[in-house]
């Protein structure tokens, strides 16, 4: 049983596993140790490697959305492709099984604007911005305006 006290635990073992208990059912293990990890080696490092490291995502607060990232391509056009007057400028590997079955991994890549475009909400996309976000990773098109969408690919990657 869960609150059952056993013989002979101390006050702070009880809280101990207490907290674990709780911290179990409120974070994915991932995350978890994501974050221990993160923190872990900014202890270590200290100064500019702390603020590096504890970087959490930024809402996009002034798109007035409330999203994280951008909307996706294939609900915002129908198509997990990049859409007219874009161009691909950026992409990274995460491990995913939502979308990929595993022990593939998924590959987002953002499709930014040619030209410089107002953002706003869509609605029928969970109101994920669109236009809002600027480019932010590394290689693609240049100058890559705000991101219009970002697509997905599933690829076979070894760390998944």
């Amino acid at each position: 049983m869960p609150n059952d006290i056993i013989a002979g635990e101390s006050v702070v073992d009880r809280w101990a596993r207490e907290m674990s208990r709780s911290m179990a059912t409120r974070f994915p293990r991932r995350s978890f140790f994501g974050k221990v990890g993160r923190y872990a080696t900014a202890a270590v490092a200290g100064g500019t490697a702390s603020v590096l490291l504890l970087q959490e995502p930024a809402l996009a607060i002034g798109c007035g959305c409330g999203a994280d990232h951008s909307v996706g391509c294939l609900c915002l056009t129908g198509s997990n492709t990049c859409p007219s007057n874009t161009c691909e400028c950026g992409c990274w590997i995460a491990c995913d099984t939502s979308r990929c079955p595993s022990p593939q991994s998924i590959q987002w890549c953002d499709c930014c604007n040619q030209n410089p475009l107002t953002s706003r909400c869509v609605a029928r996309c969970s109101n994920f911005p669109k236009n809002c976000f600027a480019k932010t990773w590394s290689g693609g098109c240049d100058p890559g305006f705000s991101i219009r969408c970002r697509k997905f690919s599933c690829l076979n990657h070894p760390t998944c």
